[in-house]
Order: C-alpha cells, then sequence, then structure tokens
C-alpha cells in the first residue's frame, strides 16, 4: 500500500505542478505556494520508512503472549500504523490543496484572459471602433443615396436613347438611319 500513496502523491504532485495559478507570481505575493519537491520527497521517504518496517519484522520464536521478540515487533507494528494514518492524511492535504487549485485556476485563466485582451486591443483602439462604425454608416447613406441617383441617371439616360433612337429611324425624319 506504501507504494500506491507514493504514487497518488506523485501524481497530485504533478497536476499541483501544471497549476497555471500555482506557476504565477500571485502565489509569491500570498506566499500560499508551498514546497513541493520537499513535501513529495518527505512522503516518498515516509512511505519508504513505513513500508521498511513492516517488511522487516521479525517472526517471534514463541508463541507466547509475552516474547519479547512480539511485543518488539506489536511496538513497531503500533509505530508504522500511526506513521501510516498520518502519511495518509498529509496526502489526503495535498488533494484537498489540489482541489483548492482549481476555481482560482479558473479565475486565472479569465484574469489572464482579460489582461491580454487589453493589452492586444487598448481602450481607445475598441473607441475608434466605434467611431469606424459610426463613420461607416454614415459612409453607407451616402453611397446609397449616390446609388440611388445612378439608378436615376441610367434611366434617363435610357429613355433619351430610346428617344433618340427613335426619333432618328422615324420615317419623318430627313436623317433616316437603318433600323437595329
Amino acid at each position: 500500500r506504501e507504494p500506491h500513496l507514493v504514487a497518488v502523491a506523485h501524481l497530485l504532485g504533478r497536476e499541483i505542478r501544471s497549476s497555471a495559478a500555482w506557476n504565477s507570481d500571485l502565489f509569491d505575493i500570498h506566499r500560499v505556494r508551498i514546497d513541493l519537491t520537499a513535501t513529495l520527497n518527505d512522503i516518498y521517504l515516509r512511505a519508504h520508512r513505513i513500508w521498511r518496517a513492516r517488511a522487516n519484522l521479525v517472526p517471534p520464536p514463541t508463541t507466547a503472549p509475552d516474547d519479547v521478540v512480539a511485543r518488539r515487533n506489536a511496538e513497531i507494528t503500533d509505530a508504522a500504523t500511526a506513521a501510516w494514518d498520518t502519511l495518509v492524511n498529509l496526502v489526503r492535504q495535498l488533494q484537498d490543496y489540489r482541489t483548492q487549485l482549481a476555481p482560482i485556476d479558473a479565475v486565472f485563466a479569465e484574469i489572464t484572459a482579460l489582461h491580454q485582451s487589453g493589452h492586444r486591443i487598448t481602450d481607445s483602439a475598441v473607441h475608434q471602433l466605434h467611431v469606424d462604425a459610426a463613420g461607416n454608416t454614415l459612409q453607407t447613406g451616402d453611397i446609397n443615396e449616390v446609388t440611388n441617383e445612378l439608378a436615376d441617371l441610367n434611366t434617363n439616360l435610357t429613355t433619351r436613347l430610346g428617344a433618340l433612337h427613335h426619333s432618328l429611324t422615324a420615317t419623318t425624319n430627313g436623317l433616316l438611319l437603318s433600323a437595329p
């Protein structure tokens, strides 16, 4: 069980180290960054000591309940159990720490995105975009008005051309043109 606890602690450490907030200056300012390397090294070392103590129990030479070796084994087992219980609690604390990072990472990501947005597009640039939108609306109106005048001009010219064609092809015209 000790190697499994070490593996869990290692995975938690990897998740904590991958946290953007944990790696930021924010955690230096507020002094909430744990010494993860030292904590994980302590967990590895203590888990090994517990494993070694349990693995190296000496079988008692007799079955007598008051045998010195049996008492020593009980003493070692009790100490290893106490160390195990506190080590499990330490890893749980590490898990709680990681769990507390998740909402901070979300807020930190939003702050970072807003900060980048403010640097990439300044407030004056946004203001200019609004000015441009108003200018585009005015220019659209001007172009629309001229486009309507072009349509009227086209209609007028087409009518004149038709009238000119008609008068030049009329039989009463002295400059008779052949029909198209």
